[in-house]
Order: C-alpha cells, then structure tokens, then sequence
C-alpha cells in the first residue's frame, strides 16, 4: 500500500525533475539566442537583408506547396495491417485447484474492504487511478464478480430455504 508521504514525495520528485528540465531548456534557448546574435553581428547590412529575403520566400514556397497539395488532393500513403500470431504456452497437464465455497466467502470481504479503502481521499486515490490507467476495467470486473457471487450465494439460499419448506409437513 502505497504511503501518503511517499506519494507525495514522488509528486514533488516529479514536480524538481519537470522544473530543471525547463530549466536546461531555456539555457539552450539563450545560448542559442546569443549565437545568432553574434552571427548576425558580423554580418554587414547587405548581407542581412538578403538573409531576410531569401528566408521570406523560402517561407512563402513552403506555403505555396502545402496550398497546392491540399488543393491537389494529396492523399497519404495507406497503411495495410497485417495479422500477427503469437504463440501461446500450452495450459498445464495437472488440472487447476478447486476453489471451494469457503475461500470465495472469506474473498469477498477482503475485496470489498480493498474497494473501500480505494475511497480513502487521501492514500486510496493515487492508486485507484494508477489501476484504471494500466488495468482499464478491471475494477468494474472486481465489481461484477462481488455482486454476481453474492447473488448466487442469495439464491442459493433461497433455493435450501424452500427445499425445506418443501419437506416440512
């Protein structure tokens, strides 16, 4: 079970590791920055207005052609899927455990106290959320199985209640 401090620890961790990336970004950026300054620098006046130029219709001509392929009905190239076939480990020649009535008895209030504990703002929802985001569905299926095992079990006893009913004089 994951802790709140934890938690909250990873999220800071995250947070630093976010923020110094940032960070480095924008001392590229400035480097950058000044490298062109000091390019542009030597440059005399003639020099630069042609770079200007020469960048203004190379701009324009990458324009112009992304007008004339959308005008001209470029189409992609498709893409075919093919089926992939992946082999599977043959079951086991020795036949799985019986599961008895008991052991799903003693389940289902450990499942329902693990659900429970999910609701927990403070500890239950970090992890609540890590499992819908690897395992989509799958607390909708711990879900279903609870109520689908707890109506069979009331059935069941309904149905031992009346075959007594039945036998009684």
């Amino acid at each position: 079970m994951m802790k709140k401090g934890n938690s909250i620890q990873g999220i800071s961790s995250l947070k630093y590791v976010k923020g110094q990336a940032y960070n480095l970004y924008l001392q590229y950026k400035y480097k950058w920055i000044e490298w062109l300054e000091e390019q542009s620098a030597k440059m005399s006046n003639g020099q630069l207005r042609i770079s200007l130029v020469s960048f203004f219709v190379l701009g324009l001509l990458g324009c112009t052609y992304s007008v004339y392929r959308g005008i001209r009905g470029y189409a992609p190239p498709t893409v075919v899927l093919e089926p992939v076939r992946v082999l599977t480990p043959l079951p086991p020649e020795e036949s799985f455990p019986v599961v008895t009535d008991s052991a799903f008895s003693n389940a289902i209030p450990d499942l329902n106290h693990f659900l429970d504990r999910l609701r927990n703002p403070e500890e239950g929802l970090i992890f609540y959320d890590s499992i819908q985001r690897l395992n989509p569905g799958f607390l909708d299926s711990i879900k279903m199985f609870t109520h689908y095992y707890t109506y069979s079990k009331m059935k069941n006893y309904e149905t031992r209640k009346k075959g007594k009913e039945q036998t009684t004089p």
